[in-house]
């Protein structure tokens, strides 16, 4: 039976009053662009106002640099009432980073709900401080909470986000967490060094459920007001499956604090001096989890070859994994950002055909391709005449006329490799 459940859980791991420049908006494309503070902060002061955004993208297109000056920044959705003014787009930071922000608010977006998602954003010596007297289910560098309308159930997915340095604080026992203070997500590629303070308290996230957290670091310290209320990197998980992460912060337990039923953890490491109490799990294994290839390293070992390989082995087997890369001496692997390229392999028999022969009959012919990530075929010219299946069977029909025709074939890349496309051209003559 444990072993079904192994199998099953495991395998679930393996997108107003001040006028903005219309430059920013591209309206058929739905995209918003943001490249300033000024921007940065009147997008915020449009989303609580009750502008959602859903079906944009929300792209960042530099670093934004703020001043550092107490209580700069808005956190992006509040509740006004019974009304939930939260972003319901998806919010690309392009690889760009936001520094230097000092805001008083549960996080980067404070609230946010079903399907929405934020990715490739960092946030450097940035600080966000829970409010005192102000109720709130979370605090997080990214997304403080997911609970919309008193329901846990929205689900957000966070991708290639990272808190660098800073705090994340709350004085009360507000769920505190470098990525996600309470609520569903899925979290992939992720990393914490802030200093995450607070009642609850985690590296990655205090409380989630229904989720994952995979291919992720925390490297940040964890201070709990009570000593049995931190988790490297998840301090309460319900129906959570967490693979492949490593926490070296301080925390009374080096992975999670407690771990309900359904749950699942695998692959993930610590550094046992620095877990004042145990790895897994408080409850574990009074509570019917699984738990399968986790271990304890020393920091020295943490910041060697060895667990550099260790953890690349692991994401090799995830396409959506991002590859881990080694910093030298005295530091601990961090991911990945720049992918690697590709080259695509064709052969084709023939190209040039003659319309005279086309003239009665439909002509055949196969695209063998070979690439590093899956391979899809787009007719890109003479769609009228050329078809192509998914497979790479091309076929000119009956009649096609004298011409250049173009079928490109497309490798998709994934989170480790960049996408290519290499056209194929055919003649008929």
């Amino acid at each position: 039976m444990k072993k079904k459940l192994l199998s099953g859980i495991l395998a679930m791991v393996m997108a107003i009053s001040v006028v903005v420049p219309i430059s920013n908006v591209q309206a058929a494309a739905k995209v918003y662009k943001i490249g300033s503070v000024w921007e940065l902060n009147e997008f915020s002061r449009r989303v609580n106002s009750g502008k959602s955004y859903e079906g944009y993208v929300v792209k960042l297109t530099k670093d934004i640099v703020y001043d550092g000056s107490v209580n700069n920044f808005d956190s992006i959705g509040t509740t006004v009432g019974n009304m939930e003014l939260i972003f319901k787009g998806t919010f690309d930071g392009a690889g760009h980073s936001v520094s230097n922000i000092e805001c008083m608010g549960d996080g980067f977006f404070s609230r946010l709900g079903d399907g929405t998602v934020v990715k490739n954003l960092v946030l450097k010596n940035c600080s966000f401080t829970h409010p005192e007297g102000i109720y709130s289910r979370g605090t997080g560098g990214i997304v403080g909470d997911t609970v919309i309308n008193n329901k846990v159930w929205e689900k957000v997915t966070i991708d290639n986000c990272h808190v660098v340095g800073g705090s994340v604080t709350a004085s009360d026992y507000c769920s505190v967490g470098g990525i996600l203070g309470y609520g569903r997500a899925d979290i992939i590629n992720c990393s914490n060094s802030a200093l995450i303070s607070g009642g609850a308290v985690a590296g990655i996230a205090s409380y989630i459920c229904n989720g994952m957290i995979c291919n992720s670091y925390n490297t940040g310290d964890i201070q709990a007001l009570d000593e049995d209320a931190s988790g490297g990197l998840v301090l309460t998980g319900d129906n959570v499956v967490i693979k492949n992460c490593y926490n070296s912060g301080n925390a009374s337990c080096g992975l999670a604090g407690y771990l309900e039923e359904r749950s699942a953890i695998g692959n993930c490491y610590y550094v046992f001096e620095n877990a004042s109490k145990n790895g897994i799990a408080i409850n574990y294994p009074d509570v019917s989890i699984v738990e399968k290839d986790n271990q304890a390293f020393s920091a020295s070992e943490m910041q060697s070859q060895a667990f550099l390989k260790l953890l690349n082995k692991n994401a090799s087997t995830q396409p959506t994994w991002k590859s881990w890369k080694y910093q030298g001496t005295s530091s601990y692997p961090i991911l990945e950002t720049k992918k690697k390229t590709q080259t695509i392999t064709t052969k084709v028999l023939k190209k040039n055909y003659k319309a005279s022969t086309l003239k009665n009959k439909k002509i055949t012919f196969n695209i063998k391709a070979k690439a590093k990530s899956r391979l899809v075929y787009r007719v890109t010219k003479g769609k009228k005449y050329l078809s192509v299946s998914s497979t790479g069977k091309v076929c000119l029909k009956k009649g096609t006329p004298k011409g250049t025709y173009e079928v490109a074939v497309i490798a998709t890349g994934n989170a480790k490799i960049k996408k290519a496309v290499k056209k194929i051209v055919v003649n008929v003559k």
